[in-house]
């Protein structure tokens, strides 16, 4: 059905407030990427396609299934053709179709939760045909797309609406295949030079968003991370909450500030348990790409939150 008035939606590029972080550092050698999953291969270019890989293997087990009911808003129409999508399905997601917009956004996730942000560029000629792999597990969810003309606008129209039912839970293999060594690609990509506004958040978010990343906004990066339990490697990311670091020094001691009251900022490189080389920006009062030192055994106050970025988006 079609509503009687446009829908607009203020896209979720919430500004980290007093996002500064203070390091002394000093930069080190160009990281290198950690080995990627065999299975799939991540093309890297400036569409903002992420993962190419066979049709999921649950695919064709729903292909017959009634089409999902689509709920269409003013602005959509003529806008977006959408292939039927079953409304009940496996694991993956099929969304097949053409637009005019330049960049899609699409939210999904289950009643009451939070959603899943996943942007991404259709071909050249508009259209597109990827799947995404749902990431919490069987049972209902709802899904809207968005779209804009500009790639970095943060004004999205609504475009349409539709709700399916899961019937089963992706193998856990596929829903945490990390994008962590192409986050260090761009990280690389962009030393030295400022990546969106300049703030800290937006080096992570351009990152993530250019990957076409399943990630929650505004600070849910990915898959939680227990730095004690797992493996911190290159390329996850870390979100500060007034993080006070304090080391002794020959006089006294020195301390340093992450986040005022929030920060942002990717692992670089590993040097030992909670030690690491930090890639971020507005550091050191300046704006740009930059790589510090930091040894999180010497935090004193605050609190930290470790993510691993994950693919949202797979080609056919």
């Amino acid at each position: 059905m079609k509503k009687t008035a446009a829908v607009l939606m203020i896209a979720a590029m919430y500004l980290l407030s007093s996002c500064a972080g203070q390091s002394a550092g000093k930069k080190g050698d160009k990281a290198q990427s950690p080995q990627q999953t065999e299975d799939f291969d991540l093309i890297i270019q400036k569409t903002g396609k992420a993962v190419q890989s066979p049709i999921p293997s649950d695919f064709t087990a729903y292909q017959g299934n009634q089409s999902a009911s689509v709920q269409t808003y003013i602005g959509g129409e003529n806008t977006v053709k959408l292939q039927p999508v079953p409304a009940k399905i496996g694991y993956s997601l099929p969304l097949s179709g053409w637009t005019k917009y330049k960049i899609l956004w699409i939210q999904i996730g289950k009643p009451g939760g939070k959603p899943h942000d996943i942007k991404f560029m259709p071909g050249w000629d508009g259209n597109f045909s990827v799947y995404y792999i749902l990431k919490d597990g069987a049972g209902d969810y709802k899904v809207t797309l968005f779209a804009a003309d500009d790639v970095n606008s943060q004004t999205f129209q609504a475009l349409l609406a539709f709700n399916i039912k899961s019937q089963a839970d992706a193998p856990k293999d596929i829903q945490k295949l990390s994008l962590n060594p192409y986050i260090i690609d761009f990280v690389n990509a962009h030393m030295g030079q400022t990546v969106g506004r300049g703030e800290c958040w937006d080096l992570a978010q351009a990152a993530l968003d250019l990957l076409s990343a399943d990630w929650t906004r505004t600070t849910g990066f990915g898959i939680p991370l227990d730095p004690e339990k797992d493996d911190v490697i290159p390329g996850d990311i870390i979100q500060f909450k007034t993080v006070k670091v304090t080391y002794s020094v020959p006089n006294g001691t020195v301390w340093e500030t992450y986040g005022n009251p929030d920060h942002t900022a990717i692992v670089y490189k590993v040097l030992g348990k909670l030690h690491y080389q930090l890639a971020h920006q507005n550091v050191k009062n300046t704006k740009v790409v930059m790589i510090t030192e930091l040894d999180l055994n010497n935090k004193t106050s605050g609190q930290v939150w470790f993510y691993r970025p994950v693919m949202g988006l797979v080609q056919d």
